[in-house]
């Protein structure tokens, strides 16, 4: 609902960031007919010329693009943010007293800030990083398969591990990053109300107390965001293992062909470059489970409130035939200053009679 709006400015990021990887596969080529030159002895120098004008349009076509992706995608999930956080603010506007009794300040400011920061990095970063690493899988996979198939299935035999390690990195990461997100909102209530109560702190001498109690809860919060890091840094050395495991594999198999002329110099450097480029999309796999666990946590806890029922709305005639939203709870108080009268009213009990307290709320008739 929210990323509809803004859903041209995402394809056309998507596709500058298609643009980027699309140009990455071709230097490792260039790179393995220049040694392949080299190799075979040519004296000639135009073709080395050429293959470096060829890198030079490769590197500004590259540099073009991710100018463009940046700016779509990421000020684009910025935008995303901006409308959950008004739709948001309004919806508490239109709920009743009695949510704020069951649901601490703190836990709805959390929401507001680092929740909705939590979405807008599943939608920005996180969707970036996985729509690279995905554009990567599926562009340099074929490429390393034209070169040599039997060393592209002795490269990317240890990545059959991954999905595994994904969907376990998934449910840890989302059961402690939820933790994080309610220690973070009990620190937060509790700083807001210490500090608009600090007078009554400082009538009854409870400083020292209220500090302990602060200091406890901020060493939970450190010891849950410990926990999620562990968790969110187990999941990149795993990858990066596999593509250890990767070149191993070349260096093993790939060198022996190298040396029996099976292929050339020109193709193992090639492979190497491109499975090294394989390095990024791995730990961009991470990154994407690191951030939509945090967005898919932070949104939950978002639809709680957005799926709370609103109060009735009443309106009541004002003077011009005018209508306003009216939901009066408990005590309030006008008053006049310079030596005029103060009035006190009480909308649920005044004995006072209806007509003089509708004279002084300046309404045509009651209606509480």
């Amino acid at each position: 609902m929210y990323v509809r709006p803004h859903r041209r400015q995402f394809a056309l990021g998507l596709l500058a960031l298609f643009g980027v990887d699309a140009l990455n596969v071709l230097p490792p080529l260039l790179l393995k007919q220049f040694i392949d030159r080299v190799s075979a002895g040519t004296r000639q120098y135009s073709p080395f010329l050429l293959l470096g004008f060829f890198y030079l349009v490769i590197a500004l076509g590259q540099g073009i693009c991710r100018y463009y992706w940046r700016m779509f995608l990421v000020a684009s999930s910025h935008r995303v943010s901006e409308a959950i956080r008004e739709e948001y603010f309004a919806k508490l506007q239109r709920l009743p007293p009695s949510f704020y009794g069951k649901h601490p300040i703190g836990d709805l400011m959390a929401m507001a800030t680092n929740d909705v920061e939590a979405v807008r990095f599943a939608i920005g970063p996180g969707l970036l990083v996985f729509a690279d690493a995905v554009f990567l899988l599926t562009s340099i996979p074929p490429a390393m398969l034209w070169l040599s198939p039997k060393l592209t299935v002795l490269a990317l035999a240890p990545m059959l591990l991954l999905p595994f390690v994904i969907i376990f990195a998934e449910r840890l990461i989302h059961e402690r990053f939820e933790k994080v997100q309610e220690q973070f909102s009990r620190l937060s209530g509790f700083a807001q109300e210490n500090i608009e109560g600090i007078k009554i702190v400082k009538a009854f001498v409870r400083e020292w107390t209220q500090l302990s109690r602060f200091e406890s809860l901020g060493h939970k919060f450190v010891k849950l965001n410990v926990s999620l890091a562990t968790a969110q840094s187990v999941v990149e050395p795993i990858f990066m293992l596999t593509i250890s495991l990767g070149l191993l594999s070349l260096f093993i198999f790939g060198g022996r062909e190298v040396i029996i002329g099976t292929i050339g110099l020109g193709t193992f450097v090639a492979f190497m470059r491109y499975l090294d480029n394989l390095a990024w999309p791995m730990m961009a796999f991470g990154m994407a489970v690191t951030h939509y666990q945090r967005g898919k946590t932070s949104l939950e806890r978002m639809l709680e409130v957005f799926n709370e029922r609103e109060e009735p709305v009443e309106r009541t005639n004002l003077r011009g035939g005018a209508t306003r939203r009216l939901s009066v709870f408990g005590n309030f108080e006008l008053e006049r200053h310079h030596g005029r009268r103060a009035g006190r009213c009480d909308p649920v009990s005044d004995a006072r009679g209806p007509a003089r307290r509708n004279r002084r709320l300046g309404l045509e008739r009651p209606d509480w």
